[in-house]
């Protein structure tokens, strides 16, 4: 065996991965954000986590569809879910918490000095 090969037999045998309980959160916040919808705009971020959640799930339902399931496929897969997860509570977080209000112009009371 090369030394590539050792590395992936390495990596399978020492428990080196992500286990898919810890993966299921992200990709139940990531559907949460897509699906959730409080205003009209923002439709370019779940754009974003839908895209990064699909691409990381298909990954995994492709490599356990196509050869019996080992935990260096899925290797690819966990930066995107995880990635999906982090965009997805940013964006919950962001339509949950409303912002401050910014003073404009129509708030404002001027006074006038009678000199």
């Amino acid at each position: 065996m090369g030394g590539a090969a050792k590395g992936l037999e390495a990596y399978q045998l020492h428990g080196r991965y992500t286990p898919g309980p810890l993966l299921a959160p992200f990709l139940l916040l990531a559907l949460a954000a897509v699906v959730f919808r409080p205003r009209r705009g923002a439709w370019r971020e779940r754009l974003d986590i839908a895209l990064l959640g699909c691409t990381g799930l298909a990954l995994l339902v492709v490599a356990v569809a196509t050869s019996q399931f080992d935990y260096r496929y899925g290797l690819p897969a966990t930066p995107l879910i995880c990635a999906a997860g982090a965009l997805a509570v940013t964006q919950l977080r962001r339509a949950l918490v409303p912002l401050p209000d910014s003073p404009d112009d129509s708030t404002t009371v001027e006074t006038k000095n009678s000199d």
